[in-house]
């Protein structure tokens, strides 16, 4: 077998760093590495999240469709004015995470310091929709103790 020149061993070794470096970087990326995404702005108030898909799959369509449609029948005041944030859950994977929303749609209660109050994932496999006097006594709660 014939002996590497010093030329060669340097280009194989550079060839190494540079797929290394390459594999880093995807695995940086992938990690959410250079994600410059914008948080939230409540200002300090409470606000209610609400987790749906702008695009969702046929299977799914139906039942984002129908939390859509309650979500914005839902009256402002019996929410207590608190406003309504909706959230593509699929390009802000980052936001569910953070609140634990595994499944959309999901409606997320949160106080001023963005602590989750309570939370309710849509009923997919049984007849319903967000059980939104459950929201309703708990905004009550909220509002009352503070």
């Amino acid at each position: 077998m014939d002996r590497l020149t010093a030329s060669q061993k340097q280009s194989i070794r550079l060839g190494f760093v540079g797929v290394l470096l390459i594999v880093l970087s995807f695995k940086f990326i992938l990690s959410g590495g250079f994600d410059f995404r914008t948080p939230l702005d409540l200002k300090g108030e409470a606000a209610l999240l609400f987790f749906s898909l702008d695009q969702p799959c046929d299977c799914m369509e139906t039942y984002v469709q129908e939390a859509e449609t309650q979500i914005i029948l839902w009256a402002e005041t019996q929410r207590a004015g608190i406003p309504i944030f909706r959230i593509d859950f699929d390009t802000r994977r980052d936001l569910a995470s953070q609140y634990g929303v595994y499944r959309v749609p999901s409606l997320v209660l949160l106080d001023s310091e963005e602590e989750i109050i309570y939370q309710q994932d849509y009923p997919l496999f049984e007849e319903g929709s967000f059980k939104l006097a459950e929201f309703e006594a708990k905004i009550h709660e909220f509002v009352l103790t503070r």
